[in-house]
């Protein structure tokens, strides 16, 4: 797309595909299959919720019936929406948005994006919990025994004369 383009929106599924122009929105059922989509709706009318990432796209790839089947390329994976879902005609900007330089550590917290380093460590028990062997089976069974509660005491109440 380029600057000044005129982006339309099409909401009929005519008889046959359209030819479609980057930018533009389609129900899904009206484009032909290998088309590049993106920003596409799961439920007709809610709006977009698949495919928003910085250079993603997705690819229409069969049709049976009035359902179609998208190909996710970034989660590699398929999807299947009714044709009056619509989607958006193209492929999101920024393509190269994972290989952007982030020079420091803190740039990266600027952008958002939380710390990794505490998401895997070796539990040897260093820092945090300790992973110790279980007790044995006896110790269990004579623990058990002894929290058990004891016998309540009855005592008998007498009316008042």
């Amino acid at each position: 797309m380029q600057t000044g383009d005129i982006i339309r929106t099409f909401s009929a599924i005519p008889r046959n595909p359209v030819r479609p122009k980057e930018g533009d929105s389609h129900p899904v059922g009206a484009l032909p299959i290998g088309t590049r989509v993106h920003n596409i709706e799961v439920v007709a009318g809610e709006g977009g919720r698949f495919v928003r990432y910085a250079g993603d796209y997705a690819e229409v790839t069969r049709r049976v019936g009035k359902r179609n089947y998208l190909h996710m390329n970034r989660a590699n994976r398929d999807v299947c929406i009714d044709e009056k879902c619509m989607v958006t005609v193209g492929r999101v900007s920024n393509p190269y948005h994972h290989t952007l330089n982030r020079m420091c550590p803190q740039k990266s917290r600027w952008m958002g994006i939380r710390p990794r380093s505490g998401a895997w460590h070796r539990k040897d028990g260093y820092c945090g919990r300790k992973n110790r062997p279980p007790k044995p089976l006896a110790d269990w069974v004579s623990e058990l025994q002894t929290a058990l509660p004891k016998e309540p005491e009855v005592y008998v109440i007498q009316p008042f004369n």
